[in-house]
């Protein structure tokens, strides 16, 4: 065979091992068998549906999106599939020595800065912002908000004046729970006269809104 007829059978044959097309069906959950529309080779028949292998790499879960694009390696028993970037999702500020990953939705990223960058190790996370109400960040499948400084916190104060007794008012200061059940005394004193806030046997509850002067150390919101 000569080095010309070798070379156009080379190029025939890589031609239909190594592709690129658009998928046609995402598989979710345990499956990694996505499908794609190949064309028929020898004109035959009509394009055919054909599973291949998603490849992902160990601790990585990757589940594209129909009609994404798709670089392909066929074998005989069918093949293996490596989604292409998204270019509208694709957070587009990138430097040389990112790492980050991004999904569907965009905005919703976790990247990881870079020696080329101004604060070289920053991992920054963020939820999308661009739907009607932004996107959670969730931790250990916690509901609970998370508080910043700046933030505050709402304390309950119970104020009780008891009095006078011949003469003398004793006015008592106590936390309350959040469920208002309980209460821990933490202030009282005595004065001469009677109060007129709160009123002598009727408790005052009062909530006090504190800011937040302190949070965790290199974590930033």
């Amino acid at each position: 065979m000569k080095f010309p007829d070798f070379r156009r059978l080379a190029s025939s044959w890589w031609a239909t091992t190594l592709m690129q097309t658009r998928i046609s069906r995402v598989a979710e959950g345990e499956s990694t068998l996505d499908s794609v529309t190949m064309a028929d080779e020898d004109g035959t028949s009509g394009p055919a549906e054909v599973d291949l292998t998603r490849l992902e790499q160990f601790g990585d879960v990757v589940v594209p999106v129909n009609d994404l694009n798709v670089a392909i390696l066929r074998k005989s028993d069918g093949g293996y599939s490596v989604a292409l970037g998204q270019p509208s999702t694709r957070p587009a500020d990138g430097k040389q020595g990112d790492r980050g990953l991004y999904c569907s939705q965009k905005g919703a990223r976790i990247h990881l800065h870079g020696a080329k960058r101004a604060k070289p190790g920053t991992v920054q996370m963020d939820s999308a912002t661009s739907a009607p109400v932004p996107a959670d960040v969730i931790v250990n499948g916690g509901t609970a908000k998370v508080s910043r400084v700046g933030d505050h916190a709402k304390l309950k104060l119970r104020l009780t004046a008891t009095g006078p007794v011949m003469g003398v008012t004793t006015l008592t200061v106590a936390h309350v729970s959040d469920d208002g059940t309980s209460f821990d005394v933490f202030l009282q004193f005595s004065f001469t006269g009677a109060s007129t806030v709160p009123p002598p046997g009727v408790p005052l509850n009062v909530d006090i809104l504190v800011p937040l002067i302190e949070g965790a150390d290199h974590f930033t919101a």
